[in-house]
């Protein structure tokens, strides 16, 4: 009997400073709105290392306006955006975007027409 009050003596407080912590713990909801920088590229399901918009970045806004800049011209276009409430599909000026990854640091975004995979864009924040 008194291992068991020594025990619970311990274990009580652990308990209860590990479930504060654990319920204070910022859940942080994702967000598209960020800068995004395009990582790697496949194209039908091939990684495509040599392909132009590596590099570019899309800089996603509160407003549903999107700002592409382009790495090999630095040329900066402005488009409008949209997503649906579960983060599964993505609209850029009217065009969809399948949303396959929205996690953390990381947004995995393509382009399928007629079930065929035209383009995936793996970005990460800036």
């Amino acid at each position: 009997m008194l291992f068991c009050k020594r025990v619970l003596r311990i274990l009580l407080p652990t308990l209860v400073v590990v479930s504060l912590f654990s319920c204070n713990k910022d859940s942080k909801e994702f967000t598209l709105v960020h800068n995004w920088r395009v990582e790697s590229v496949s194209r039908a399901g091939v990684d495509v290392p040599a392909d132009t918009a590596i590099g570019d970045n899309y800089d996603f806004r509160k407003n549903g306006k999107c700002y592409l800049t382009r790495k090999a011209t630095g040329e900066v276009e402005s488009h409008t955006w949209s997503s649906d409430d579960d983060l599964k599909v993505l609209y850029i000026d009217g065009f969809r975007y399948e949303i396959y990854t929205a996690a953390g640091n990381e947004l995995i975004f393509g382009q399928v027409v007629d079930g065929k995979e035209l383009f995936t864009y793996h970005t990460r924040q800036r």
